[in-house]
């Protein structure tokens, strides 16, 4: 299994791609090693489509609401997705060693500066998006 990527059920494994796409594929078991019988894509806007259908109220209602909800904010540039990751997880690293005593200010900065360098925002649970 890949990063951020999650068995369903019966060998089908879904994840979220950084443009807000999600890739299925299939395996013959549910086991990492597993040959891939099938794959396919679902474009953003096509994955924010079956979302809203399948939430109450049903795609008009809901398709403003789920797209905010399905297509990933833009903190980071397009394809910077596990790079944002690791540098929030870097992040929350350094705060809980401040919140500990540390004097890590150095190091903040030097982290903050990589991010604005690179385009990314640092954003509450970034290290999830």
């Amino acid at each position: 299994m890949e990063t951020n990527e999650f068995h369903w059920t019966d060998g089908w494994y879904f994840k979220r791609n950084d443009d807000g796409s999600v890739r299925i594929r299939k395996r013959t078991i549910s086991t990492d090693d597993a040959p891939i019988i099938a794959e396919a894509t679902i474009p953003a806007l096509e994955w924010v489509s079956i979302a809203s259908h399948c939430t109450a109220g049903g795609e008009g209602e809901n398709y403003q609401r789920v797209k905010d909800l399905v297509i990933p904010p833009k903190h980071y540039p397009t394809g910077m997705g596990d790079e944002s990751r690791r540098l929030h997880r870097e992040y929350l690293k350094l705060v809980r060693a401040q919140e500990a005593g540390a004097k890590n200010g150095p190091e903040v900065v030097r982290l903050t500066d990589e991010c604005a360098a690179k385009g990314i925002v640092l954003v509450p649970g970034g290290e999830n998006l």
